[in-house]
């Protein structure tokens, strides 16, 4: 039995955390459903009987944001350790989780990443500037997704910014630009017109390919991508008639898109390079789920930009492009994978 600790109602950033996944694993892995407890926090003690394995599929930074559900983590850790069950994502683990925290163990780890470092005042983000040079990635430590990420570009944009105006916990990182000709063909001219971020997910000692976004911003995410971009556009078009097989074929006109299409597409479908990386890094911050964001260049091979140990899951209906970019079969691939990570705590 594998006990799952998620977060109870009214605690934790996503209201029954990643339920379409674990209803997937019951459908169509009913063996192994039928092996699966979910405990939420706030609900009273834990069953710990018959479990072999507890799995913390909790929101960092735990301890910062949700003491009580540390708390009571930590708790079933405890009688964890006591009965010699196997623990993944550990609550200390997740406790005060930040990019700086991640930054200071791939370092040591001799994993490549941007520095980090924490902004205390505005003499700290000047001298930043100075020495980690120009751009400048203004984060906040325990912010999560772009919420009020920044980039300042000149000595002018500092000038300008009030501490108040920075996200709470700053932090500040080079902003490095990956972006290169690799040949003169269609398909690899996107590497040098567009920047690119891709994610893998980490599941265990599996790593398994989530997505492939190219975007004209440098801070690429699934909101600036030029499937976001695309998605709009289609939406747009909608209240004119244009039915969903005619927005198809206009998409598919675009031969900077398709080529996005076929290299996600390729990603996904080959094994992941570089894995041994990601074990490494997952080791180094003592996790065994969690999803990493990075970028590829042939001259300074994988960069780590950040890892996300709460990493969302979404169903087919909250993807991007969902028929055009084959997401049924991407969501399918991805809750087998995740199904098979669970299955491997079994044996």
């Amino acid at each position: 039995m594998i006990l799952i600790v998620r977060h109870g109602s009214g605690r934790g950033r996503i209201p029954q955390y990643c339920e379409h996944v674990l209803e997937w694993v019951r459908s169509e892995r009913r063996d192994l459903g039928a092996r699966l407890r979910v405990h939420e926090t706030g609900s009273g003690p834990a069953d710990l009987d018959g479990v072999s394995a507890v799995f913390f599929w909790l929101a960092d930074p735990l301890e910062i944001l949700y003491p009580d559900c540390y708390a009571e983590a930590m708790g079933i850790q405890e009688e964890a350790g006591r009965r010699s069950i196997r623990v993944l994502n550990p609550p200390w683990a997740l406790a005060e989780y930040g990019k700086s925290h991640q930054h200071g163990r791939w370092a040591a780890a001799g994993i490549q990443t941007p520095e980090v470092r924490r902004v205390e005042s505005m003499s700290d983000l000047q001298q930043a500037a100075e020495q980690l040079g120009l751009p400048l990635l203004i984060r906040g430590d325990y912010s999560f997704g772009q919420d009020r990420t920044r980039v300042v570009r000149n000595r002018r944009e500092i000038e300008g910014i009030g501490l108040h105006q920075l996200p709470a916990d700053p932090v500040v990182s080079p902003l490095l630009d990956l972006r290169e000709t690799r040949t003169s063909s269609g398909r690899a001219r996107l590497w040098s017109r567009f920047f690119h971020k891709m994610r893998v997910i980490v599941i265990g000692d599996r790593c398994v390919p989530d997505s492939l976004y190219f975007a004209r911003h440098p801070v690429v995410s699934r909101e600036v991508s030029e499937y976001a971009r695309v998605q709009r556009w289609r939406r747009r078009l909608r209240p004119y008639g244009w039915t969903g097989r005619q927005l198809r074929r206009a998409v598919q006109s675009r031969s900077e898109l398709q080529s996005m299409l076929r290299l996600e597409w390729e990603f996904l479908q080959e094994p992941v390079k570089h894995a041994d990386v990601f074990l490494r890094a997952a080791a180094a911050v003592d996790l065994d789920f969690l999803a990493f964001d990075y970028s590829c260049s042939t001259s300074r091979g994988v960069v780590i930009w950040e890892a996300n140990p709460y990493p969302f899951i979404p169903p087919l209906s909250d993807t991007l492009l969902g028929h055009t970019r084959k997401s049924a079969r991407k969501v399918e691939g991805m809750n087998a994978a995740f199904a098979d990570g669970l299955s491997a705590l079994l044996t």
